[in-house]
């Protein structure tokens, strides 16, 4: 039930283009489920499958009202929150994070960390970036960060992204 990777993109780019007239705040949270492939391969893809609709339904419930939340692809998913701060943005994704970690998974427990959990990456424009591509690169590096710290976290900095330009695989 959320939105698909196009959709969210020709928002992204809608957004932006108010956010610059209307000198407003535009945040992105790149969100990826840890471990998805050990997942997969422990239950098997039906299995994965409803743990990817859970996901989507508590991101969705998580959101502010207006946001749009969407499928990025595979296991990941974002979310624009049109006129957030970095602060508000962070609370957002941190939440759901949280609802996640919470939640009891089919099989959860036979996870690396114990339970189906979630990594997020902050960016905001137009501090980290001002054009789509590059906010999605400085969440994206941000991700990458959270995954490298352990996984279950939310990086969203307080700084530009540093190393967007050159956002890394997970």
């Amino acid at each position: 039930s959320l939105y698909n990777y196009g959709f969210f993109i020709e928002r992204l780019d809608l957004e932006l283009e108010r956010a610059v007239q209307m000198k407003d705040a535009v945040s992105v949270v790149l969100f990826d489920i840890d471990h998805f492939k050990v997942y997969n391969d422990t239950h098997g893809h039906p299995a994965g499958n409803v743990v990817l609709v859970q996901v989507s339904d508590l991101l969705r419930r998580t959101a502010r009202r207006g946001d749009i939340v969407a499928r990025f692809g595979g296991e990941e998913f974002v979310i624009l929150l049109y006129g957030a701060s970095r602060r508000e943005a962070h609370q957002v994704a941190e939440a759901a994070r949280a609802r996640v970690e919470a939640t009891a998974f089919a099989g959860g427990e036979r996870q690396p960390l114990g339970r189906v959990t979630i990594s997020g990456g902050v960016a905001c424009f137009p501090t980290d970036a001002r054009n789509p591509t590059d906010l999605l690169k400085a969440a994206d590096v941000r991700l990458y960060k959270a995954k490298e710290a352990g996984r279950n976290r939310v990086e969203a900095g307080s700084e530009p992204a540093e190393g967007a330009d050159r956002a890394k695989g997970r």
